[in-house]
C-alpha cells in the first residue's frame, strides 16, 4: 500500500483529505512545513498532498520549492491541495514541480484520488526509467 504524507494546517480540511484515503493509504500527517520537510526527509512517503498556504511558510511557491528541494533523491509525487483555483496559479505550481493539482471543494474527494494515483504512478516510471528496469505500473 503506498503511502501518502498529508501537509494541512485547516483541522477541517485535514479530516476531509483523511477520511476520503482512509483505507486507501497508508496516512501520515503535518500541520507545518517544518514538521512536512522533516518527515518527507526522515521517511520519505510515496506522495505529498500539500497545502501551499501554511503559516511557516513564505508563500504559495515557497512551499512546494521546499517539499521539492527536500524530496532530492526520492520520488515522492507533490500534489497541491488548494481552495485556489486560479489557472495561472496551478499552470505555475505544476511548472514548479508540483506534480498536480486539486482545487479543494465540492469534487476534491473524486480529483484527489485521480491525481494522487496519478502522480504516484509517474513518479514510479520515471523511478524505472532512470534504473534502467521497465516495469508494469
Amino acid at each position: 500500500m503506498n503511502r501518502v504524507l498529508i501537509v494541512e494546517d485547516d483541522p477541517l480540511d485535514m479530516e476531509s483529505i483523511y477520511m476520503v484515503l482512509s483505507g486507501k493509504f497508508i496516512l501520515d500527517t503535518a500541520i507545518d512545513l517544518y514538521t512536512a520537510i522533516s518527515k518527507l526527509k526522515s521517511n520519505p512517503p510515496d506522495a505529498v498532498l500539500l497545502d501551499p498556504g501554511l503559516p511557516d511558510s513564505q508563500g504559495f511557491q515557497h512551499s512546494i520549492d521546499e517539499m521539492k528541494k527536500h524530496r532530492a533523491n526520492t520520488n515522492t509525487a507533490i500534489v497541491v491541495v488548494s481552495h485556489d483555483d486560479d489557472p495561472v496559479r496551478m499552470k505555475a505550481g505544476i511548472a514548479g514541480n508540483a506534480d498536480g493539482w486539486v482545487t479543494k471543494g465540492v469534487t476534491m474527494p473524486q480529483d484527489l484520488l485521480f491525481h494522487l494515483q496519478r502522480s504516484i504512478a509517474m513518479r514510479r516510471k520515471c523511478r524505472n526509467v532512470e534504473e534502467g528496469t521497465p516495469k508494469s505500473l
